[in-house]
């Protein structure tokens, strides 16, 4: 173990924080500016968007319903949309609240609903950040890309306990921040947990998926129903891999679609409560 001491610069006092620039963040820190709070976002890394832009997610998961096809999010997301000029000829988000959309980038979903008369919906990372930059200045909220957000300093204890500061680091080295309100967007909930708030871990947490692009690849349905089929065909291989647990005595480290979980490595639920106390000034 080791002791740090070190006089911290406040670097801001605004009136809303938010601590991560994802798809959530930017909502938060637009609505929130549009309001007319000093709000100021800090973001790890050179871009907002986080998993539609640093995973180069495709999919607007939860915009549209799976079933019929119509947008039922709104306010930031569909903006946010209109703004990347995705659909050829919608240039705000009024003309999109009509139309009909693919449920989310999978090609094997996709091909499917295109056929039935939906249009595609697919994210680019590159217009999402050009996007986010002008929605978050055009709504006056300022953004410090490049810093984490490292730690927070509490005041008082138990319900009582507030964050006063929180913690950032980047090129200028170690600074806080002093917001009247947090907004956190980190994704993983550090700031909440790093200033003592309970909060539970899921027994089987979710693998990251591997994302990537292609270029000079001209994109047509054609296209797109062949890769379905290529997906199609692994899916149905996906079987075989059940013969590998009994080589393996049950406890493979195999893809939990494979098969069930054996009791052993099953857990109670819920899970147990963890926390990690925070610090006080």
């Amino acid at each position: 173990m080791a002791t740090f001491s070190k006089t911290l610069p406040v670097l801001a006092t605004p009136d809303v924080l938010v601590c991560g620039a994802g798809c959530a963040g930017v909502g938060a820190a637009v609505a929130a500016a549009r309001n007319g709070a000093q709000t100021l976002v800090v973001e790890r890394c050179g871009f907002a968007g986080g998993f539609l832009t640093a995973v180069i997610g495709a999919g607007f998961d939860g915009l549209v319903d799976s079933r019929s096809g119509r947008v039922v999010v709104g306010g930031v997301a569909l903006e946010m949309v209109a703004r990347m000029g995705l659909v050829p000829g919608a240039t705000d988000a009024a003309q999109l609240r009509g139309m009909r959309f693919t449920r989310n980038a999978d090609l094997v979903i996709a091909a499917r609903q295109v056929a039935e008369g939906r249009t595609h919906l697919c994210s680019d990372p590159e217009k999402f950040k050009l996007a986010a930059d002008r929605i978050l200045a055009d709504g006056g909220a300022r953004v410090l890309y490049h810093t984490q957000v490292v730690d927070v300093i509490t005041a008082g204890t138990g319900t009582d306990a507030r964050i006063g500061e929180v913690v950032v680091a980047n090129k200028g080295g170690l600074g806080c921040i002093r917001p009247k309100v947090v907004v956190d967007c980190t994704g993983d909930g550090d700031v909440a947990a790093w200033a003592g708030a309970p909060f539970d871990l899921f027994e089987r947490p979710q693998p990251m998926s591997l994302h990537f692009r292609i270029g000079k690849v001209p994109a047509s349905p054609q296209l797109q129903q062949r890769c379905a089929e290529v997906l199609r065909r692994a899916a149905g291989a996906r079987g075989h891999l059940a013969d590998l647990r009994a080589l393996a005595g049950g406890v493979a480290r195999v893809p939990p679609w494979a098969w069930a979980r054996p009791p052993a490595l099953r857990q109670p639920w819920p899970p147990p409560r963890v926390g990690r106390p925070g610090r006080s000034t």
